[in-house]
């Protein structure tokens, strides 16, 4: 299965479409069905992330406008600036946690800076995706 694009619609409580909105998403493959995004709101806006290799995908669209959403992208932070990250297996998820805080997981291969060698890592982050 091929992953293309994300979007979240909001209904009123008759089930009626209220906005909605979406996300394009670099092609990601998966052998099966699974979740490869997650979004929070806020009263103002949506912010819908997902985990690319080496980076998040984050897009921020303002609710109740029909404006193009504002793309970002966030390398993952290493536990030292002075690593270099030599590979992000497509192993790991993104998760909503609670309120605006969202998770994300992964494996890595980094490289150390004074020659010692690689070292493969788990990591796992907690982000704040609406200050």
């Amino acid at each position: 299965m091929t992953v293309r694009f994300s979007s979240i619609a909001v209904f009123d409580a008759e089930g009626k479409l209220v906005e909605d909105t979406g996300q394009k998403i670099d092609e990601i493959k998966l052998p099966a069905v699974d979740q490869v995004s997650d979004f929070a709101f806020s009263r103002d806006k949506f912010v819908q992330i997902y985990r690319g290799e080496k980076e998040l995908h984050i897009s921020t669209t303002e609710r109740g406008e029909i404006t193009k959403a504002l793309v970002d992208k966030q390398p993952i932070r290493l536990k030292s600036e002075a690593d270099v990250l030599r590979s992000d297996s497509e192993e790991g998820a993104l998760r909503h946690w609670y309120g605006q805080r969202m998770y994300f997981w992964g494996y890595e291969t980094v490289r150390e800076p004074k020659g010692d060698g690689t070292r493969h890592v788990f990591y796992i982050n907690a982000i704040n995706i609406i200050p």
